[in-house]
């Protein structure tokens, strides 16, 4: 349903939806359309939907799992949102650098620092 609101560009209907839904149903939702790589053109919409839930941690992981390509359309927005989330996020944060280190994914580990780095040098 939320997807079609979103690919029709209805805003009065897309708000009616997000005011009459359960917040984890829409949250789950949006995780997916925003991870569905056919769906990227939705991300920036996506994204702007879900800062409404901040700091959920089903938002904060998404969005950590959202630099693992730094060519992924919602990579830079993520990571702004990140940012602005705070140190609240460096208990998930760690839990990522470490499934990136599992995974051996270089590219990954990288964003996810330059994230701690970040965030460690403004608290």
């Amino acid at each position: 349903m939320l997807l079609t609101l979103l690919e029709e560009g209805d805003e009065n209907s897309i708000e009616e939806f997000l005011k009459n839904s359960d917040s984890s149903v829409i949250i789950s939702e949006l995780i997916k359309i925003g991870t569905d790589p056919s769906r990227k053109f939705l991300w920036v919409r996506v994204n702007e939907l879900l800062t409404r839930f901040l700091p959920d941690i089903r938002i904060i992981n998404f969005y950590l799992d959202s630099l693992a390509d730094p060519n992924w359309p919602g990579y830079s927005e993520a990571f702004n949102q990140l940012l602005e989330i705070g140190d609240i996020i460096l208990e998930p944060l760690e839990q990522q650098i470490s499934k990136a280190i599992e995974q051996k994914d270089e590219m990954w580990i990288e964003s996810l620092m330059q994230l701690k780095q970040k965030v460690l040098y403004e608290m």
